[in-house]
């Protein structure tokens, strides 16, 4: 896991140096995807360190429109610092903390007058403010880059310092080098050849573990490359009692079979460790032989799990057509089933393959058959998530009208769904696009609304319980910080991810 845990690593030791200097004023983090979370959580995690005498806050606002964006990221400054109140008032002993005076204003210098509250706010129980900038996307880098060098200028923000978290290009990288010894930087993006080599080594010991090896070796771990001795006492049940209580439990008897699991996990790994080094044809071949394990061993559902990766690679690999065959297949197989999810799952693999092949119409309808599946599980999400992607396809090919319809759906949709699972979803993002398409057809007053709801979404959410137990007023202070750090670090979207597959 060294490819994973090493860029954290990094991450903690950058913290630790920028919380002890407090004359640095910013440290850039460069993250990749997969790190952007855990890098956001690792920050929060830095409020409750000792030497730690600032508040962190977390802004997650992305980079659209400059001005708009700093309104929201007032916002959300507001809702920070009311949330670190709360908790700071509920400590051993209890901080008293001044609510910021005045509603937030608007733009680039009510974030700032704003920043300036919150330090006052604070006061004495915490001595400045690490805001932490990590836009959830840039899509004006320029602009974005010239707002963090005014903020970074403002003589105003004397006890205001910056940790701004990007992903690639990373624009604002460049400001650690321009403010020489007041600037730190660090990269925690993955290594692919490290996370290639980490794959491999894992592969390689799966291969290698002997029969009867204990699951730490059998996934791939090191150990004895010998046998265990039979233990007295610990004989296996009838391989029919076995069988007859894995299937009660809703499992496959094929569970009980090492053997059968090694060969499944090492032809899937095999697989992905293929497609990463650039040998496609040998990781479809290695999917076809997972695929084949599962539905040796009956195993229903990973058979159809087995069959959308396969399709995926045959998509990276440029085979758009056989891939759509091989997804229209699983969605049969899901649906035969009645694996709800991997039949949703399949039908936005086909859409994203039907994109590819230029068909964004067809795509639309296989985005939309998804959605109308998606609607009769439990979760909601990926329901939204397709209903905001059939907007999306149906926007950027000139149909407006039947786009805010499908977006309007999914927003329907999300209201009904718990908090915490409306916000994760990608049902924010569909209301900030269909109040977008308003603002362009002058329904500011709709827009608006849209805009409000996605805040109310935003405030339902409660914010992870705080497990440290303070042991002095400064503690206490820290503690509620770093819960409301986290709760930032959550608020990121990923839903994108499962689009992202069926795409892949």
């Amino acid at each position: 896991m060294e490819a994973y845990s090493e860029p954290l690593d990094r991450l903690r030791e950058a913290l630790r140096w920028f919380v002890a200097v407090r004359e640095l004023l910013l440290l850039h983090v460069t993250s990749g995807p997969e790190l952007r979370t855990p890098g956001l959580e690792e920050i929060a995690r830095a409020q409750g360190r000792r030497e730690c005498r600032e508040a962190i806050l977390v802004c997650t606002a992305p980079v659209v429109d400059g001005e708009a964006d700093f309104t929201a990221r007032s916002e959300e400054l507001g809702e920070s610092i009311a949330l670190v109140a709360e908790e700071a008032g509920k400590g051993e002993p209890p901080v008293q903390l001044r609510a910021p005076q005045g509603s937030p204003e608007p733009g680039f210098a009510g974030f700032c007058k704003q920043l300036r509250r919150s330090v006052q706010a604070l006061e004495p129980a915490f001595e400045g403010v690490i805001v932490v900038l990590a836009p959830q996307g840039i899509e004006q880098p320029a602009a974005w880059l010239a707002d963090l060098r005014r903020l970074l200028t403002d003589r105003s923000l004397q006890k205001v310092r910056f940790i701004v978290l990007e992903t690639e290009p990373a624009p604002g990288r460049a400001l650690a080098t321009e403010l020489a010894g007041l600037g730190d930087s660090v990269d925690i993006r993955i290594d692919p050849a490290a996370s290639r080599r980490y794959l491999r080594a894992l592969v390689d010991g799966m291969k290698s573990a002997p029969a009867g090896a204990d699951p730490h070796r059998v996934a791939g771990m090191a150990g004895p490359r010998e046998s265990p001795p039979p233990r007295a006492g610990r004989g296996a049940p009838p391989p029919e009692v076995a069988a007859s209580e894995l299937h009660a439990a809703g499992l496959s008897p094929a569970v009980a079979q090492p053997e059968l699991m090694k060969e499944l996990r090492v032809a899937a790994l095999s697989a992905s460790l293929a497609q990463q080094e650039g040998r496609p044809e040998e990781a479809i071949q290695q999917q076809i032989k997972a695929r084949d394990v599962a539905e040796r061993a009956g195993m229903v559902r990973e058979a159809t799990l087995m069959q959308l990766m396969l399709g995926g690679y045959l998509l990276q690999s440029g085979g758009s057509a056989q891939a759509l065959g091989v997804f229209d297949e699983a969605a049969k197989r899901a649906k035969a089933q009645g694996l709800t999810e991997l039949e949703v799952q399949s039908h936005m693999a086909r859409g994203g393959a039907l994109l590819m092949l230029g068909r964004p119409l067809d795509s639309a309808r296989a985005y939309g058959v998804g959605a109308q599946v998606a609607e009769g599980s439990p979760s909601k999400s990926l329901a939204v998530e397709c209903y905001r992607m059939v907007g999306q396809i149906l926007l950027a090919n000139g149909h407006e009208s039947e786009a805010a319809t499908a977006w309007q759906r999914a927003l329907q949709i999300a209201e009904g769904a718990p908090p915490v699972e409306r916000v994760a979803s990608s049902a924010p993002i569909a209301a900030r696009d269909l109040a977008a398409l308003y603002r362009r057809h002058g329904l500011g007053a709709q827009a608006d609304a849209l805009e409000n709801q996605v805040k109310r979404w935003e405030a339902e959410v409660p914010a992870p319980p705080d497990e440290s137990a303070p042991a002095d007023a400064q503690n206490g202070a820290n503690g509620a910080n770093g819960a409301n750090g986290a709760n930032g670090a959550n608020g990121t979207n990923g839903t994108n991810g499962t689009n992202g597959g069926a795409h892949a």
